[in-house]
């Protein structure tokens, strides 16, 4: 399917607006297409725009292959960070498995989970969920 320049255009002098407004040159464009295209930049005379393979928006990676793997891996790295703030917490011997139980589920579970409805996980994927709350789990039992 083709570009449409006229297109571009419009949506090129809306962004070097917004560009111009907050005092920065950052506008980068994501395409999303079936089939793999060369990275192009679009010049509207003006202002030139790079094409990006993938962006975080709302705390979600977007990507040109809507992919969800890479995700994934931002999302367990976030709840290891989480699970290692609060690791006295987990592994204090004062506060029963009960309750380190709840603080899973109220600290880190949400963490890695956050934005999951909108997942489609393919086996290997949901294995490496399952093993990192296996591993969490087994640590507060240390």
């Amino acid at each position: 399917m083709p570009i449409n320049h006229h297109f571009l255009h419009l949506v090129g002098l809306a962004c070097i607006c917004l560009s111009k407004m907050h005092g920065h040159n950052k506008t980068k464009y994501l395409y999303c297409i079936r089939k793999t295209i060369q990275t192009t930049c679009i010049d509207t005379g003006e202002e030139q725009f790079e094409q990006i393979n993938s962006f975080k928006y709302l705390g979600t990676v977007v990507n040109t292959d809507n992919s969800i793997e890479e995700e994934i891996k931002e999302r367990i790295a976030a709840g290891n960070r989480a699970f290692h703030v609060h690791k006295k917490l987990f592994t204090s011997k004062l506060i029963s498995r009960n309750v380190k139980l709840q603080l899973y589920n109220t600290l880190i579970r949400p963490t890695v989970t956050y934005a999951s409805e909108t997942w489609v996980l393919k086996e290997n994927m949901i294995n490496k969920l399952v093993i990192f709350e296996i591993i969490i789990i087994m640590a507060q039992w240390v």
